[in-house]
């Protein structure tokens, strides 16, 4: 897999891009910190955990983080 580097995407002559396992750590990185919607209005997009948090440490909440993880990755 290869990927654009970001934030230092762009140089003087050349684009910055990267492989492998860092390309997939930075796609998940992105992907996992995004809000849901974000990219272009697509609506499944990014996830839900900025919003989760500051609330309340429980297994529900647990169990909302993990589901948000494992949906957006899939």
């Amino acid at each position: 897999m290869k990927s654009i580097a970001f934030p230092i995407m762009f140089n003087n002559t050349s684009t910055k891009i990267v492989d492998g396992h860092d390309a997939t750590l930075q796609n998940l990185k992105l992907l996992l910190l995004s809000d849901r919607g974000g990219l272009f209005g697509d609506p499944y997009y990014g996830t839900i955990l900025k919003r989760l948090i500051f609330e309340q440490n429980n297994s529900i909440l647990k169990d909302i983080v993990v589901d948000a993880i494992y949906t957006v990755i899939l």
